[in-house]
C-alpha cells in the first residue's frame, strides 16, 4: 500500500491508487450483473477529484456545492461531450486510517456495497448509461476519503475535443489539467 500522510493532499500519484479502486469494484459489480464495464476517462476522473476536494474544504457532502452548481455544471465548465447524458454518485470514508484495515481496495469495496444498497445509486452504477466512467478522491487532514463517481455514455473517440475537456479560464474550480 502505498504511504499517505493525514495531509490534505492532490497529489495524484497518491490518490490515484484509491480512485482506481472504487472504479475497479465499479465494473466488477457491473460484469456481476452481465452488463458491460466501462472505460476510464481521465477527464471525468478530474472533473470528480475537483468536486472531491470541493467538497471537503467547503464543508459539504452534496451533489450540489454551496453555490448550486451541480454536476452538469462541472462538466459543462471543461466544456466536455457529456454534459447532457450523465451520472453521478458520491461517497465518504471518515478517518479511513483508524477506522479501516488501511487496504486501499475496501474503499472501492466499501463506495459499491454502500451504492448497491441504495435504489437510485444501483440504478446509477448498474445503467446502461454508461461507456465512461471517472473517479475521483481527496484525502483531507482528518484522513476522510470524499469520492466522486462521475458516469457518461459518450464514446470519448467519437467525441469532439472529449479526451481534452478544456475549462475556461474562469473556470470555478481551477487546478492543473489532467
Amino acid at each position: 500500500m502505498p504511504e499517505f500522510d493525514a495531509i490534505e493532499s492532490d497529489d495524484y500519484e497518491r490518490i490515484e491508487p484509491f480512485e482506481r479502486a472504487v472504479f475497479e469494484a465499479v465494473n466488477e459489480s457491473r460484469e456481476a450483473q452481465g452488463l458491460v464495464t466501462l472505460e476510464w476517462d481521465g477527464v471525468l476522473a478530474y472533473i470528480s477529484r475537483l468536486h472531491s476536494r470541493n467538497m471537503s474544504q467547503s464543508g459539504f457532502f452534496s451533489h450540489t456545492d454551496n453555490e448550486e452548481r451541480g454536476p452538469r455544471d462541472r462538466i459543462k465548465g471543461f466544456n466536455y461531450a457529456c454534459a447532457n447524458s450523465f451520472a453521478e454518485n458520491l461517497y465518504k470514508i471518515s478517518n479511513f486510517y483508524s477506522g479501516y484495515e488501511q487496504d486501499i481496495e475496501n474503499i472501492g469495496k466499501e463506495a459499491v456495497s454502500s451504492w448497491k444498497h441504495s435504489p437510485e445509486h444501483r440504478e446509477v452504477m448498474w445503467s446502461e448509461v454508461g461507456g465512461v466512467a471517472g473517479v475521483g478522491c481527496y484525502i483531507n487532514a482528518d484522513n476522510d476519503v470524499y469520492v466522486t463517481n462521475l458516469f457518461c455514455s459518450h464514446d470519448p473517440a467519437d467525441a469532439e475535443d472529449a479526451g481534452t475537456g478544456t475549462p475556461p479560464e474562469d473556470c470555478y474550480y481551477g487546478g492543473e489539467r489532467p
